[in-house]
């Protein structure tokens, strides 16, 4: 039963970061860890709410501790690399997208998150200097 609440309540705060609501999401993150403070999702998707509010290190805390648990959680380690680009560690950034894309593109074809990731890494292999690895 507390295994539906805590899904139920990752699920709600994936809503409420792709709607802009960070502190919603955040408040929901919290009540979701507070029964399960291990929960991969819900750890992901805290560092991934601090993100967009610009606490960075804070952020890497929460994805750091997802990845600890699962060190191929895809969702994660897309989070890590977004948070290492955003942050302009362009070289550590692409090692995470990288390993997020080969993990993923075992269950899936790709998809909105591919994209992300396939942009991020374009854009940090511009920023590093390889131009031609980048526009492919």
């Amino acid at each position: 039963m507390l295994d539906s609440v805590v899904s139920a309540l990752v699920d709600a705060s994936t809503s409420l970061i792709n709607s802009g609501n960070y502190t919603g999401a955040i408040k929901n993150l919290d009540k979701a860890l507070s029964i399960d403070p291990n929960n991969v999702g819900a750890l992901t998707n805290k560092g991934r709410a601090l993100d967009h509010l610009d606490n960075y290190i804070e952020a890497t805390k929460y994805i750091d501790k997802a990845l600890a648990i699962n060190p191929d959680y895809v969702p994660a380690l897309e989070n890590k690399g977004i948070i290492l680009f955003d942050t302009s560690n362009r070289t550590e950034a692409k090692k995470y997208i990288d390993k997020a894309l080969s993990l993923g593109r075992k269950d899936r074809s790709v998809n909105s998150h591919d994209e992300l990731e396939l942009t991020t890494k374009g854009i940090a292999l511009r920023q590093l200097g390889n131009y031609t690895q980048a526009i492919q």
